[in-house]
């Protein structure tokens, strides 16, 4: 790999294939360190214009996005790209795995699509290719939307907006034949009826593909809300992507209104205890072969049952941990991972916790219990001492 930049320093290969290969990096941005992914051209695909325009395209449009449910570009080149690293799985992985999901999950996973499509297309983006497969989850329970490879820059209410693909001039190139391949950004099985009748994509069209997912991952597919969202004509389907996210809201305060995160332990309990995840990097465009790793898969529902009941649909008991250690540790929570320390904060709810803090490579691991108080902020500062 030719260096990127001497700020990134390599710590593995994750994968190659297709058009691609992508490597795990760190690196300090903004003054921050954390874990990236750097995605690059094959060298033998860097010398045709259509592809490295459109990887180019790709990371403009991503670094028009800013939002906590959006994969988020931090830099990019010529045939490079940094990306935010999420370990986890992907929403395909989780429907794969349990089967058709509670409603009350749906419900959830809905409304986090559904503020990344908010602003997307706040910004003139139409993502054109929403599926489960590009919906991540990551450990930390955050839904967010990747692979904007072949998004769609629209002037409606975006001085920058044009109604030009952000794909390789809707053409596709093999390495051994340059031919030409006329394709209609998407997948079919989530392609609304006026793309595939020729159309262009619209935020409607984001719309449709999203209800066509929930239908596919729900144990309610024929809910009313769910057949709005996937209405044959464009106008009969939701306004935007406010208008269905209020909706989701509204019903999820209505049927589930005390939803908390001791409610769903006996749902953790019908889940299998692992299945073989995958490191998440974002592909689209460039069919990337991954070797499976394996990790615990209960973390993924649990953090997702914990968002539910400890984040925005009611106001339940909470209090906040925030946590200092020497060396960095990795933080579980019940049993649950929440992310990295030197400093971590946490919302948790109120009672008793055991926190485990592990480092293998220094051999450090801490065990603490702690009680959280509503409203309250508990400090724990654990050293190797």
């Amino acid at each position: 790999m030719r260096p990127f930049s001497s700020k990134y320093k390599l710590k593995s290969k994750l994968a190659e294939g297709g058009m691609a290969q992508v490597y795990l990096a760190s690196a300090t941005l903004g003054g921050i360190s954390r874990s990236v992914v750097l995605k690059q051209i094959l060298p033998s695909y860097q010398k045709h214009s259509g592809w490295k325009e459109a990887f180019t395209q790709e990371a403009k449009v991503m670094m028009l996005l800013h939002h906590s449910n959006i994969v988020q570009v931090y830099d990019f080149g010529k045939d490079m790209l940094a990306l935010e690293y999420i370990e986890g799985g992907t929403l395909l992985d989780v429907w794969q795995e349990a089967g058709p999901l509670p409603e009350e999950i749906v419900l959830y996973v809905g409304c986090e699509i559904l503020k990344g499509l908010k602003h997307a297309h706040g910004k003139g983006v139409v993502h054109c290719d929403l599926s489960p497969s590009n919906i991540l989850i990551s450990r930390s329970g955050e839904v967010k939307i990747s692979d904007f490879g072949i998004s769609k820059l629209k002037a409606f209410g975006h001085p920058e907006g044009n109604s030009r693909f952000f794909a390789p001039s809707a053409l596709r190139m093999t390495a051994s034949k340059k031919e030409k391949v006329r394709f209609v950004p998407g997948k079919p099985a989530y392609m609304a009826p006026e793309v595939q009748a020729g159309e262009e994509h619209s935020p409607q069209s984001d719309i449709y593909a999203l209800g066509k997912m929930l239908q596919e991952i729900s144990n309610c597919p024929e809910a009313a809300y769910l057949q709005k969202a996937v209405s044959y004509n464009p106008s009969d389907r939701y306004l935007s992507a406010k208008d269905f996210e209020a909706d989701l809201l509204r019903i999820l305060k209505e049927k589930y209104p005390t939803r908390t995160y001791l409610h769903f332990e006996a749902f953790l309990k019908r889940l299998p205890s692992f299945c073989p995840r995958k490191t998440l990097v974002s592909h689209t465009a460039f069919d990337l072969k991954v070797a499976p790793k394996k990790y615990s898969w209960a973390w993924g529902m649990a953090l997702l049952l914990l968002f539910l009941g400890g984040v925005g649909f009611k106001d339940q008991p909470s209090g906040t941990l925030n946590m200092n250690t020497q060396p960095w540790s990795h933080v579980y929570v019940n049993g649950v991972y929440y992310g990295e320390t030197p400093m971590l904060n946490v919302n948790l709810p109120i009672g008793h916790h055991q926190i485990q803090f592990k480092n293998k490579n220094m051999g450090f691991e801490k065990t603490r219990e702690i009680t959280i108080h509503p409203n309250q902020t508990s400090k724990l500062i654990v050293t190797n001492e």
